[in-house]
Formats: structure tokens, C-alpha cells, sequence
């Protein structure tokens, strides 16, 4: 209950005698064109909480595609659909008390204070971290790879092989890793190029991701770190938490930027090699 809640702005939008879309248009035949729905949407609020009232007065169908009822802030977070969308069941709406008012719907918008979950907390702890272990500016990405223009071009570049991904689309990281000396640490900067269809993804939250760590290194502890410290703080940020952001601040995606597909190599002649038994082939 908001007892002391005093409106000091309403927005009141009607919807009356709406017919169901297409109503009997070329493309369809809809034996219920003669049927309307009339409704209500009101949003009030003091500026400090936020409250929406749906009232439906005369529901007479529900939608080609079955109606949803609810809000959505847009995110793809903060979202509610009443129980009975997307069902036949939903234009039998009307007809639902809310205490004693029928056919309304009563939605309070004020976000509530979010608690911290595991996941925030092992993503933020990572960042803190890898932000101490590499400084602000990760010197480590100099030596990144540029990814192939295309998927096509990835798929005929031998340089760079298909991965297994929790991310959109098809990846694929450098073949063989470079061996580095960072600031006394050797490292093996790892470059993962995502595509969607053809083109490359680029930043959070689908976009292919770097490592200071190949996946694929000759020294198993690069294995293991790549793990540790790149693959799972993927999950916590972006798979379980909505610190994507976080994630791609210190694993950033690779552009093409400086990329050059490796060119045609000719030659011709017989034989190509004599061995020092003096056999040619």
C-alpha cells in the first residue's frame, strides 16, 4: 500500500472499439471482423514512484497473435507479462478482479533496489583484479591479430581455426599464439573473431572477445588462465549478470583493421626435392 502517494502528473491513453488486425485485408479472411476491443492505460505518478492502471472495459478477441499484457522497460530485463498472455485465455480478461475492480490491473513501475548476486559480485571482483594485474590500459592488446574482413574470409584464412563459443554466431581465434613479454609476464594474446551470417560481431554482448591467454598455448598454465580469467567472466558478466560492459572494457573485441588475406604462393618445375641419396621427387 502507498498511503501517502499524492499524483502530481496522469497520462491517460484510450484504445476504443480497436477491430483486430488485418481485419478481412487480401492477404487474410477473419470471420470475427465484426469484433472491438475498448481499453485503458493510465500512468501516474509523484515523480518519485510510478504506477500503471490498465482497465478493459469490452474484450471481444485476443489477437491473431494471442495478445501480451504487462510493461517492459526496453532492456530485456525489467519486463512483466500478465499470467494468460500469448493464450486465448488472455481475452477473457475483462473479466479478472483486482480487490474490487474488475477488468483492472493495477503495475508498480518504481524499480525496486536491486540486491547484488554472486554473479555481480565474481564479475566486479574479476575486473578489479585484471585491472590491478594489467593497469589501466592493458598493454598486452598491442599485440593483438586483426580479424578476417568476413566469414569467408576466416574460413579460407589457415591462420585462424573455428572454436566452440557461448557467444552468437560462428568464432574463430588465430592458429598457432604469439609469445609475448609484458611488463615481466610472458603471456600469449589470443584474438576470437564472432560473426553473425557474414559480417563480424563487434563489442558486448556478441562480439568475438580478446585474452592475454590462447586457449590453445604450449604452456598448459595459458590453458588453464585462459579458463579461469577469460572464458568464466564471460558467463558472470554477460550470461549472468548486466556487466557486459565490464566484461568487454578488459577483453575487448579485435577489429580488421590491418587485416591482409595471405596471398597466392606459384611454383613449377620437376623434380622440387633431391634427397641426399640422390633420389629426386
Amino acid at each position: 500500500k502507498h498511503d501517502d502517494f499524492k499524483a502530481e502528473a496522469v497520462y491517460v491513453a484510450t484504445w476504443e472499439n480497436v477491430p483486430n488486425y488485418p481485419d478481412g485485408s487480401f492477404f487474410y479472411s477473419d470471420e470475427k471482423s465484426d469484433l472491438r476491443n475498448t481499453f485503458q492505460a493510465a500512468l501516474i505518478t509523484d515523480f518519485t514512484d510510478t504506477f500503471m492502471i490498465y482497465s478493459y472495459l469490452n474484450i471481444e478477441f485476443s489477437g491473431r497473435q494471442s495478445a501480451v499484457i504487462g510493461y517492459t522497460a526496453g532492456d530485456g530485463f525489467q519486463f512483466f507479462n500478465q499470467p494468460g498472455s500469448q493464450t486465448d485465455a488472455i481475452s477473457q480478461i475483462g473479466q479478472v478482479k483486482t480487490g474490487n475492480y474488475k477488468g483492472m490491473l493495477f503495475f508498480h513501475l518504481t524499480p525496486t533496489v536491486m540486491v547484488e548476486s554472486k554473479a555481480d559480485f565474481q564479475c566486479r571482483e574479476w575486473y578489479c583484479k585484471d585491472r590491478d594485474r594489467f593497469g589501466e590500459h592493458a598493454h598486452w592488446m598491442n599485440f593483438l591479430v586483426p580479424c578476417p574482413w568476413t566469414i569467408f574470409h576466416a574460413q579460407l584464412d589457415s591462420r585462424y581455426i573455428p572454436v566452440s563459443s557461448s557467444k552468437h554466431g560462428r568464432c574463430y581465434i588465430q592458429r598457432f599464439p604469439r609469445v609475448v613479454f609484458v611488463d615481466g609476464e610472458l603471456l600469449t594474446p589470443e584474438t576470437e573473431c564472432c560473426y553473425q551470417f557474414i559480417w563480424l560481431n563487434f563489442g558486448s554482448p556478441f562480439g568475438g572477445s580478446s585474452s592475454p591467454f590462447h586457449r590453445f598455448s604450449f604452456f598448459q598454465l595459458q590453458h588453464q588462465y585462459h579458463s579461469q580469467l577469460t572464458l568464466q567472466p564471460y558467463e558472470w558478466c554477460c550470461l549472468q549478470s548486466r556487466n557486459c560492459h565490464l566484461y568487454f572494457e578488459r577483453r575487448p573485441s579485435s577489429s580488421t583493421w590491418f587485416y591482409w588475406p595471405p596471398g597466392w604462393g606459384w611454383f613449377f618445375g620437376d623434380p622440387h626435392v633431391r634427397t641426399m641419396d640422390g633420389k629426386s621427387y
